[in-house]
């Protein structure tokens, strides 16, 4: 069972500041994954070529670090601890994306409504 980085850090972020799901539960928009949307090099001046492979040094050097460290955590937490939290969290997030009502309330319903929904589960 394969878990995205990005939800690791999100659980492992919940357990460090001790939230609760209601505090990390997000839903989908912008899903580019059937996006037609591309460009081609030749497109991109050199100038901001020269300025992008600057920048994405730095930015390697950054993420190489901050994944070693998000990776020591999560073997710190426990892998099995966090299947059972992905579990927990994707069951939560499928339960606020089955709820087409959602869409039409506003910011502070929207909260009610989580804090609402994580105290029912436990």
């Amino acid at each position: 069972m394969l878990i995205s980085p990005k939800l690791l850090a999100l659980i492992l972020l919940k357990e460090l500041l001790s939230l609760e799901f209601s505090d990390i539960a997000y839903l989908k928009s912008n899903d580019n994954r059937n996006s037609n949307k591309t460009f081609q090099p030749s497109d991109v001046s050199e100038k901001t070529k020269k300025q992008f492979y600057a920048m994405e040094k730095v930015d390697n050097a950054l993420f190489k670090n901050a994944n070693e460290t998000l990776w020591q955590k999560i073997e710190s937490y426990g892998f099995d601890n966090m299947k059972h939290e992905k579990q927990r969290f994707q069951a939560y997030c499928e339960r606020i994306d089955q709820d087409n009502g959602l869409l039409h309330l506003s910011v502070m319903d929207f909260v009610s409504f989580i804090r609402n929904l994580q105290h029912e589960k436990q």
